[in-house]
């Protein structure tokens, strides 16, 4: 199965919505259950032009479009602002970099300050966590302190028929590849996720296979991963 987000996110689609209708990228991703980021990444890839954020403060798109400015709002702002905000004087210079400039080179997330030349993830790429550390995180997400706590669900038995033998066979008819980045089946065995979360629930079309980084995913927001995996 190819990326779900190759069937979604089409070409037509997004002329549509961005340039069409012009709907933002955060109004499209609610409209389909994905981060505003991967909207970004599939218009650079199309060669579709991002709209700056200035864009949505001009004319009737601004909050105070209409509102009446008085002549003397007017002086006295221009007074204020003489001299001020061109080139390196302006508040918001930063080294002459702008949004439209400020991705990570790595994965081209949007990145959240103009100092920054990669994102967090990418930047900590390679670098390995203490044991100590590990434990303390471990220690502070466990049980009912974790955000994902269930009242204890995930501690139910699985039913009598769950056995190694019967996720084999779900993993072979998913040809050893995780439904959702395509990965194939390394050293670990893939995981087998129930859709619809119940565990009694072992009919084959409620199951599939995943990697253990997708299937992770899944512990969270998990209404959009029930529409996205029933799709």
């Amino acid at each position: 199965m190819k990326n779900i987000w190759n069937n979604i996110l089409t070409k037509e689609f997004l002329i549509e919505e961005y340039e069409v209708k012009k709907l933002s990228m955060a109004k499209i991703s609610k409209s389909v259950f994905c981060h505003h980021n991967i909207i970004a990444l599939y218009l650079k890839k199309y060669n579709i032009e991002i709209r700056p954020k200035s864009y949505y403060s001009i004319g009737k798109r601004n909050g105070r479009f209409g509102l009446p400015v008085s002549d003397e709002t007017r002086r006295k702002v221009s007074i204020a602002n003489t001299g001020k905000l061109s080139g390196k004087n302006h508040p918001n210079y930063r080294h002459g970099k702008t949004l439209s400039s400020n991705y990570c080179p790595e994965c081209g997330v949007l990145l959240k300050s103009y100092k920054s030349k990669k994102c967090y993830k990418c930047n900590r790429l390679g670098t390995k966590a203490s044991k100590e550390t590990k434990l303390k995180y471990s220690l502070m997400r466990r049980g009912k302190n974790n955000p994902n706590w269930k009242d204890g669900k995930s501690f139910e038995p699985y039913p009598i028929n769950w056995t190694s033998e019967f996720k084999e066979s779900i993993r072979e008819r998913d040809n050893h590849t995780c439904k959702f980045c395509n990965k194939k089946q390394g050293k670990r065995k893939l995981d087998v996720h129930h859709i619809d979360y119940n565990k009694e629930n072992l009919n084959p079309d409620n199951l599939i296979s995943l990697c253990k980084a997708c299937h992770s995913k899944t512990n969270y927001n998990r209404n959009y991963w029930e529409v996205i995996f029933s799709k």
